[in-house]
């Protein structure tokens, strides 16, 4: 359902969970701006989506605030300072993650573990925009991990993708293994939250970055880890300009490089918009030529978190854990990433990395803007399919051209339009498309992959909207929720209305 309202107070969000969506809403309803939202959305994800948002991964925001300039805050994983002189003693080992039509390989391990950034940049939020004491940010999570939740379906089916990751030692699965009511309790995270909460973001950056849980994370290295102390200790998050592209109508915002997910989103809209073809055509033509740039990209472990205040601020936040190395922080009730065992953003080959840098991905929070009036905040889980996804939403809420079927649809239409993606030769096209799109598809890509029914594998495209028509919408392919509020006319008890 598209959510929209005309009345000046009201707000909504998007995310891939509904413990994830209602944390950040219930911060609006009593007053919080967008990001004071994003960060208590935030805190829930690494409950309720924990194999996709960790204390140990990283991320992204880009802020669109009504008053003052757009801001990219890059708090994704730096590589080690020291690159090791041999592999051999090192704990790194792949393992397949199956997609029901797909299968992809990560490599886990201790040495997988890049240097996180989660936390450094969740604290850097809160202290440039951030209007609430970050206890009550984190209040809603801190409860959920400590009293349990209800394991949502799909998180679920992450599980059983990762089942080699979930069920690599007796520690890790317990967090992700409900009890026999389906609800899941992590009290080491609990204390872990509280513990930042209290501390605040000047004192919790060192508690995690240079105190105990630094020497948690360099204890569980073991022999074969890569993580020394000093790449803990110099970690910050660091402040980026958008990456920004006009189109007609529209303007465009979007990860700035050493990402490249915004990069190859501007790519394929600019092929599209160059280029007249039947609409699946254009779209597959675009994602090939973005495929033949060879950027790199990030893994499947990723979610994201759209927000727009009563204000019309905007937070776009993407996080991801890649998969998780399958190394749990035992007294804090997390796992770390395994950026370095990723393919995609090791496009040298594992351990060819340049020491101390910024790790390149795929994540794209965005930002449109339309002539119109209209904003939007989006972006997507998904591995490579990310850039892809978010290209897609992009050009049905653009309703580009004259023969665009998205004109004059509400947002949900372009998050639930089929979707194609092109890659190695290879066009996925997920069901949903009518058979004289398909038939044009395989005629044009002889070598392709029919999908039987919609599939996270294909992204989660998580999108606000805010201007004459708001709206809220949560991508169904993850069990995303969007939920939005508007003051009733006649000063009567705000409506919530909820879209997925």
């Amino acid at each position: 359902m598209n959510a929209t309202a005309s009345a000046p107070a009201v707000f909504g969000i998007a995310t891939g969970s509904r413990h994830t969506s209602a944390a950040g809403l219930h911060i609006l309803e009593t007053g919080g701006n967008a990001w004071d939202a994003a960060i208590a959305a935030l805190a829930m994800a690494f409950v309720a989506e924990p194999l996709l948002a960790s204390p140990g991964g990283g991320g992204y925001l880009l802020s669109d605030p009504t008053t003052g300039v757009p801001d990219v805050l890059d708090f994704f994983a730096q590589t080690p300072k020291n690159r090791p002189d041999s592999t051999e003693t090192l704990d790194f080992y792949p393992i397949h993650g199956d997609f029901g039509g797909a299968t992809q390989e990560f490599h886990i391990g201790a040495a997988a573990a890049a240097v996180p950034g989660a936390i450094a940049g969740l604290l850097a939020i809160h202290r440039k925009y951030a209007s609430r004491p970050l206890a009550e940010l984190l209040a809603e999570a801190i409860d959920a991990a400590r009293n349990g939740i209800q394991l949502e379906v799909s998180q679920r089916q992450v599980a059983q993708i990762l089942t080699p990751i979930v069920q690599h030692n007796p520690h890790v699965q317990a967090i992700f293994q409900p009890d026999k009511n389906g609800r899941i309790k992590n009290p080491a995270l609990a204390d872990f939250l509280e513990t930042l909460a209290a501390l605040g973001h000047d004192k919790g950056h060192d508690w995690f970055y240079r105190g105990p849980v630094a020497q948690a994370i360099l204890a569980a290295q073991g022999t074969g880890g890569l993580l020394q102390a000093e790449d803990l200790r110099d970690y910050t998050a660091t402040h980026r300009q958008p990456l920004i592209e006009e189109f007609p109508g529209y303007r465009v915002l979007t990860n700035p490089p050493p990402s490249t997910g915004g990069r190859l989103i501007i790519a394929q809209l600019q092929h599209a918009h160059a280029h007249k073809a039947p609409l699946p055509l254009r779209l597959a033509a675009a994602m090939r030529e973005a495929d033949r740039l060879k950027l790199t990209a990030s893994r499947a472990g990723t979610t994201h978190i759209s927000v727009f205040d009563a204000n019309g601020n905007l937070a776009a936040l993407t996080v991801s854990n890649g998969e998780g190395n399958a190394q749990l922080i035992a007294p804090y009730g997390f796992m770390l990433n395994n950026f370095l065992g990723e393919e995609d953003i090791n496009p040298g080959g594992f351990f060819d990395w340049s020491p101390d840098s910024r790790m390149g991905s795929m994540m794209a929070p965005t930002v449109l803007h339309s002539a119109n009036g209209h904003r939007y905040a989006l972006g997507s889980g998904g591995s490579n399919r990310i850039k892809t996804a978010i290209f897609q939403v992009i050009w049905h809420a653009m309703a580009a051209n004259d023969h665009s079927p998205g004109a004059g649809k509400p947002l949900n239409f372009a998050v639930s339009h089929p979707r194609l993606h092109y890659e190695n030769g290879m066009l996925d096209i997920e069901a949903g498309w009518p058979q004289e799109a398909i038939a044009q598809l395989q005629k044009a890509f002889p070598t392709h992959r029919l999908w039987p029914q919609p599939s996270l594998y294909f992204g989660g495209v998580h999108a606000v909207q805010n201007g004459h028509t708001n709206a809220a919408c949560g991508d169904f392919r993850r069990q995303g929720c969007g939920l939005i509020v508007s003051t009733i006319p006649g000063g009567e008890s705000p409506m919530a209305k909820a879209s997925r």
